[in-house]
């Protein structure tokens, strides 16, 4: 309970400090409206980043407290919000050209809830229906297993470790390895993906995204070598190979919207 409390001080103060104190003077501006920066090079992946203020990364309703409700809009206008459906996923399956996500995403079957039935073996349609129901017996054994699957996938867009999908779910390396052998038994050609990008990275020393950007990758000299450096930057390059087309098809949206 105490760690469970520490962890909650430290969320609400990051919020407030990021989020409230001094943010009118800070970035409010005569007009009383803010102007954030958005930076097309901002990251190691190329993903879009924000700042003064970062609106990318406004946190959600957590501890009762929904920040995004601070911000407004005059008298006759409205937010407009979209977002593109599992896009990196999506990107992932057209990269990868693994069938059975390919299958997943032109049924439209929710992907966490799918991949958590393929690696367990389970019927979709039942999964699915358990996950609507709180009362069911199944329900948290179901709705753990579809995190799980949720942060190996993620984990591993993001070109995270196993000991970092451990941690994230709570569980011991031992336990995230074997989930990560399952998840690449079900998905064969995502492995390959992975594979692919980090053979790329040490042959060039840099990988090429689909929409033709080229990120170096520092970390895969030779000199780094047996450094957790190394081994970093072959994980970045599938992130990279990833992200950044994401990314570009946000822009494009933005640009034709505009």
């Amino acid at each position: 309970e105490y760690l469970k409390w520490i962890g909650k001080r430290k969320d609400i103060v990051s919020v407030y400090r990021t989020f409230i104190e001094n943010y009118v003077e800070d970035f409010v501006k005569r007009d009383g409206r803010v102007h954030p920066s958005y930076n097309q090079i901002g990251t190691s992946s190329f993903r879009i980043s924000g700042d003064t203020p970062n609106l990318t990364q406004l946190p959600r309703p957590k501890h009762g407290y929904n920040v995004r409700e601070c911000f407004t809009v005059e008298d006759g206008y409205v937010f407009i919000t979209f977002d593109f459906s599992s896009c990196e996923v999506k990107v992932l399956g057209a990269v990868s050209k693994d069938p059975s996500l390919l299958k997943a995403i032109a049924e439209g079957k929710d992907f966490h809830s799918y991949t958590a039935c393929v690696i367990n073996e389970w019927d979709y349609n039942y999964f699915v229906n358990v996950l609507e129901d709180e009362e069911h017996s199944d329900f948290k054994r179901f709705k753990l297993a579809r995190q799980a699957a949720k942060t190996t996938t993620f984990g591993l867009l993001y070109g995270s470790t196993p000991a970092g999908i451990a941690s994230n779910l709570g569980i011991t390396l031992a336990e995230a390895q074997h989930i990560i052998d399952l998840y690449f038994k079900a998905y064969p050609d995502m492995k390959k993906f992975v594979d692919d990008s980090h053979a790329m990275t040490v042959m060039n020393k840099y990988v090429f995204s689909p929409f033709g950007q080229r990120k170096m990758e520092y970390g895969a000299l030779d000199i780094f070598k047996k450094t957790a450096l190394y081994n970093a930057a072959k994980r970045n390059s599938q992130n990279v190979r990833i992200q950044s087309p994401a990314s570009t098809l946000g822009l494009i949206a933005f640009t034709l919207l505009n």
